[in-house]
């Protein structure tokens, strides 16, 4: 693809994939107690208990909204330059969305329907981490394979 915003929307999005497999893990192994497909059916529904098509449907949601992120960050790359490429995806990540995230949290008053502790906190801080350096290697990967 020869379009930056398809580019950061692929790369947001099959980023996710690993994402949700880590965060669902997570959650089996009781580190995480609200996955990022709760906290998207929360925003959506005002609700957890889904049936599958409520559940196919936040997933839907929760991958849409890794892909804009994505396209956020592919067009932040000529304003911020490549030099730090990586760091630059885990600030972006970590520190402007992960923290905008919990702050709606706050703002909708979420961790009153669901348990957001500590440790939960710090799962979804090192799952954004994860899905930036993901996301920042296939957006540059995209890229790359167009000028070839």
């Amino acid at each position: 693809m020869k379009d930056r915003f398809m580019n950061g929307f692929a790369a947001g999005v099959l980023a996710d994939v690993p994402v949700v497999i880590i965060d669902a893990l997570a959650g089996l192994f009781n580190l995480d107690k609200l996955d990022f497909v709760h906290f998207a059916s929360i925003l959506a529904f005002d609700d957890m208990q889904l049936n599958i098509w409520e559940y196919v449907f936040t997933t839907i949601l929760q991958f849409s909204f890794a892909g804009l992120l994505g396209v956020i960050f592919a067009y932040l790359i000529p304003v911020i330059k490549e030099k730090y490429y990586y760091f630059k995806a885990v600030i972006f990540s970590s520190g402007i969305v992960w923290f905008s995230v919990y702050a709606i949290d706050h703002f909708f008053k979420i961790e009153k329907k669901a348990e957001i502790d500590f440790m939960t906190s710090v799962v979804h801080y090192l799952i954004s981490i994860i899905w930036a350096v993901i996301m920042a290697w296939i957006y540059k990967w995209l890229e790359k394979r167009e000028t070839v």
